[in-house]
C-alpha cells in the first residue's frame, strides 16, 4: 500500500474518532441537562426592603427580574419537596430539606422567623414565573405581589404560596384569574408526573 493511501486511512481513522468523541460529548451534555431540576424556588440574600420592592406587583416584578439568581442563599427544587398541595397551594418540604433550610438561616430555630421579608423567585425550566417575598401571616403590610407564609409541622417546613398578602378570602374562593399568578399548568403537570401532587 502506498504512503498516500496509508495517510488517507490514518486521516479517516482520526476523523471517525473525532466524530465519536463529539457524539459522546453531546450525549454527556444532554444527560447533564436532563438532570437539572425543572422547578426552582430561589431564596435570595436580599430582603424585600433591600430591593425596595414596594407594594405593587408590576414594580416588584420589574425589580426582581434584575436580580442575579447566583445570589440565592438556598434553592429549593422538586427534589426537596415531599408534597405539593395544588388546591391549597401548600408546598411541604422533605425533613432533609427542612433541616438544611434551618441550618442556613441560623438566627432563630424557627424557619418562619429566619425567612421573614426575604425575597424569592420561582423558575421552571429556566423560565422566570413569579417572585415576591416571605411575609408573616399577621403582617399589616398591604403587598400586592406573591408572598409565602412559612410554618413548621412535625419537623417539616411548609410554604403557603399566595398571589398577594392583601387577600382575606379563603384561597379556594379566589377568582381563577387571580390564582393564575402562582398557578402555572406546567408546574402542576410536572409534580403530577413526579407523584408529588395532591388536589
Amino acid at each position: 500500500m502506498s504512503e498516500s493511501a496509508n495517510r488517507r486511512m490514518g486521516e479517516s481513522a482520526i476523523q471517525r474518532t473525532a466524530m465519536c468523541l463529539v457524539l459522546l460529548l453531546v450525549l454527556c451534555a444532554s444527560c447533564v441537562i436532563s438532570e437539572r431540576p425543572s422547578f426552582q424556588l430561589h431564596i435570595l440574600e436580599s430582603r424585600r426592603y433591600d430591593l425596595e420592592l414596594g407594594r405593587e406587583r408590576e414594580q416588584a416584578w420589574d425589580i426582581l427580574q434584575e436580580v442575579d439568581l447566583k445570589d440565592s442563599v438556598v434553592v429549593i427544587t422538586e427534589n426537596d419537596i415531599e408534597r405539593y398541595d395544588w388546591e391549597e397551594q401548600v408546598i411541604t418540604l422533605t425533613v432533609t430539606a427542612s433541616d438544611r433550610l434551618n441550618e442556613v438561616f441560623t438566627d432563630s430555630k424557627y424557619a418562619s422567623a429566619n425567612l421573614d421579608e426575604r425575597a424569592f423567585i420561582v423558575t421552571f425550566d429556566g423560565d422566570w414565573l413569579y417572585g415576591g417575598a416571605f411575609i408573616g401571616e399577621g403582617s399589616a403590610m398591604p403587598v400586592e405581589y406573591p408572598v409565602i407564609y412559612v410554618r413548621t409541622r412535625g419537623g417539616a417546613v411548609t410554604f403557603r404560596v399566595r398571589p398577594s398578602h392583601s387577600t382575606p378570602a379563603v384561597y379556594a374562593d379566589l377568582d381563577q384569574s387571580y390564582k393564575s399568578v402562582i398557578e402555572v399548568q406546567e408546574v402542576r403537570d410536572h409534580f403530577l408526573q413526579l407523584g408529588k401532587l395532591s388536589e
